[in-house]
C-alpha cells in the first residue's frame, strides 16, 4: 500500500497524519507527502519526520493545488494499491488492513 498526502501549509497537523501511518498494524510500504509550496514550518517538518519513519518520501513543488499534489504522489507510487489521507487527519491503526482485507475478498479495484 502506498498512502499519498498532498499538504500545504499543514505543519500544526502534519505529524499525527504521518505517525497514524507508520503504527498501521499492516506496514504501509511508502507514505508519499507532497508539500504543495508551503510557506510554514512543513518542509522542515517533513524532513525531521523523514528521520524517524524510513517508509516517508517526501515530495516538494511549487503551489499548484491539491489535485496536483495528489497526482504527483500517485505518479510516484510504486505499490498495488494508493490510499489518500489528508494532512489534517489520521487513520485508526486498522484502517489499511481493513481496506485491503476488503479489496481482496471482494475483488473490488476501487474503495
Amino acid at each position: 500500500m502506498a498512502v499519498v498526502t498532498a499538504a500545504h501549509d499543514a505543519a500544526e497537523h502534519l505529524e499525527r497524519a504521518v505517525r497514524s501511518v507508520a503504527e498501521q498494524t499492516v506496514a504501509v510500504a511508502e507514505h508519499i507527502v507532497v508539500d504543495d509550496g508551503s510557506t510554514d514550518d512543513t518542509p522542515a517538518l517533513l524532513e525531521a519526520l523523514r528521520q524517524r519513519f524510513p517508509h516517508l518520501v517526501c515530495i516538494h513543488q511549487r503551489q499548484q493545488g491539491s489535485a496536483v499534489a495528489r497526482n504527483r504522489g500517485i505518479q510516484e507510487a510504486s505499490a498495488r494499491y494508493i490510499a489518500f489521507l489528508d494532512a489534517d487527519d489520521w487513520w485508526h491503526p486498522q484502517e489499511v488492513e481493513q481496506q485491503v482485507r476488503f479489496m481482496e475478498s471482494t475483488g473490488a479495484v476501487f474503495t
